[in-house]
């Protein structure tokens, strides 16, 4: 690659009016040779101002026939001609003013890597619960992947490879991955990036593949991105209901089950649930040990996902809902 590689930011939409203009605006004020930056956008059929805003800005469109963000990510980087592609929600911003691009390009320089991703940070103006799942994960991926789970903690589970002071190449194991998906900034070489109509409804797939193909990917601590995924406990509930949904239904497309001890852990957490003192003692836990006090939405998240599981899975059973990955 040479200096200033091409980069495809790709930012799946479906309704997205109240978020995309904030995403869009901190990537267009980079500093970035122009001409090598471009920004597609993959719209599932919105039917508000999104499409609006995004030729307001400039962006190339691609409609998303399949309507959900993977397929979409995956139909663009397939019909990208630039060397680099990444992988934005609608509801990401960029920290960096004006370096984020640069920072994130460096290990695809120096080191060859296929794949790259910053860190996840936190604004003093997100709610609290927004905090806890940025900062954390919600409790059922924090139980199944303990350290790995958090980016800032990923030195206490793997080897370094390589590290510098932009960012570090950790050693992956294949039976022991890490809680990583697409978008936030997931950034990934073209021509070394494989993915097939079998994982392409996936946003973990393709980087447990990566994994497993023994290739690398960089952490980019420098290069930050504030993520408003979760602003309201009422939006937990909906967004985590259709990630269960998703989850229960696609167990295996998404590959999580090839995690070491994944049926055990599944099964403990729910005695963990169960026991309620158990989640509570490790709110309390972790807020001393960390001096956050958005822990308390641990044992509170906890408790809601503890009925919301099997509400959606006998949901799934009785036909009552349907599956959406189709």
């Amino acid at each position: 690659m040479n200096r200033h590689p091409s980069i495809n930011v790709i930012i799946p939409t479906l309704n997205e009016e109240k978020a995309l203009e904030d995403c869009l605006k901190p990537i267009l004020r980079q500093d970035y040779p122009k001409g090598k930056l471009k920004i597609t956008i993959v719209d599932g059929g919105s039917i508000d101002s999104t499409v609006k805003i995004a030729k307001k800005y400039g962006c190339q469109i691609l409609f998303n026939e399949e309507k959900l963000a993977e397929p979409g990510f995956y139909k663009a980087v397939i019909n990208s001609d630039c060397d680099l592609c990444c992988a934005f929600a609608a509801d990401n911003i960029i920290v960096n003013y004006k370096d984020f691009f640069i920072k994130m390009i460096k290990p695809f320089l120096k080191k060859h890597v296929t794949g790259a991703f910053p860190l996840i940070t936190i604004s003093k103006n997100e709610p609290s619960i927004n905090k806890y799942i940025n900062y954390s994960s919600e409790p059922f991926s924090e139980f199944l992947y303990g350290k790995a789970c958090n980016i800032r903690t990923f030195k206490d589970v793997y080897g370094i490879k390589y590290e510098n002071r932009d960012y570090v190449i950790y050693d992956f194991q294949s039976s022991d991955f890490p809680l990583l998906a697409l978008a936030q900034g997931f950034m990934v070489d073209k021509k070394k990036f494989k993915w097939d109509s079998r994982t392409k409804l996936s946003d973990m797939r393709p980087i447990i593949d990566i994994i497993k193909r023994d290739e690398d990917m960089a952490y980019v601590r420098t290069a930050k991105v504030f993520h408003y995924q979760v602003m309201s406990l009422r939006l937990f509930i909906k967004k985590f209901q259709w990630r269960v949904k998703n989850n229960l239904t696609r167990i295996k497309m998404a590959g999580i089950d090839t995690r070491k001890d994944f049926k055990t852990k599944r099964c403990l957490w729910g005695m963990y649930s169960l026991s309620i003192i158990l989640p509570f003692l490790y709110s309390l836990y972790r807020i001393i040990q960390t001096k956050r006090g958005f822990y308390v939405y641990h044992f509170i998240t906890n408790s809601i996902l503890l009925f919301l599981i099997p509400y959606v899975f006998l949901k799934l059973k009785l036909g009552k809902t349907q599956k959406t990955y189709k």
